[in-house]
């Protein structure tokens, strides 16, 4: 990999964004932002649309830094100022069980992630927005969404990793000498 100023790394719920995020500041020294701290507030409440847009803004403003996460109403800002996309893209079912561990340890262990907020089995499961329907509203439709916008002109300048397996994720933290820790 191609040390890089501007990374950011995407990929459906669950599939280890953060850890890779994490790992990637490391190795290259970047500053670390988690679109999910931007955009949620104590008790799961979501910023202001503006304001959301314009913590983004400022931290893409500036010259080195790792992001991740899935926004639709400011991955094209990210992507064009990006100068390194790195897409996890597990295979459906590894995708879930990285998910399902992820929560269950969550929510037994109470740990605050996104300014505070815990995650509460009910809340993982209720509908139109819980965690795991969202998994499963948007795996598919982000893999096509992915593929397509990989292939348009404007981020063809951009160094694209994609990454397909959990031991792909791991080769590159390794390569790097950045190890995965996760909280």
């Amino acid at each position: 990999m191609e040390a890089p100023n501007r990374v950011v790394v995407v990929g459906t719920t669950g599939s280890g964004k953060t850890t890779l995020a994490r790992a990637l500041a490391q190795a290259y020294n970047l500053p670390h932002t988690s679109l999910d701290t931007l955009h949620w507030r104590p008790n799961w409440q979501p910023a202001p649309k503006d304001e959301f847009i314009r913590d983004v803004q400022a931290t893409i403003a500036a010259d080195r830094w790792v992001m991740e996460g899935n926004y639709r109403a400011v991955r094209e800002m990210i992507w064009e100022r990006a100068d390194t996309i790195v897409w996890i893209d597990l295979p459906f079912f590894v995708n879930a069980r990285q998910l399902l561990r992820r929560t269950l340890v969550d929510c037994r262990t109470g740990r605050p992630i996104c300014n505070g907020n815990r995650q509460r089995l009910w809340e993982l499961i209720k509908w139109p927005d819980g965690l795991w329907v969202w998994f499963f509203r948007t795996y598919f439709r982000r893999r096509r969404q992915y593929t397509v916008m990989r292939l348009e002109p404007r981020y063809a300048g951009k160094q694209w990793i994609h990454l397909t397996t959990p031991q792909a994720v791991r080769a590159l933290a390794k390569s790097l000498g950045a190890p995965l820790v996760t909280d």
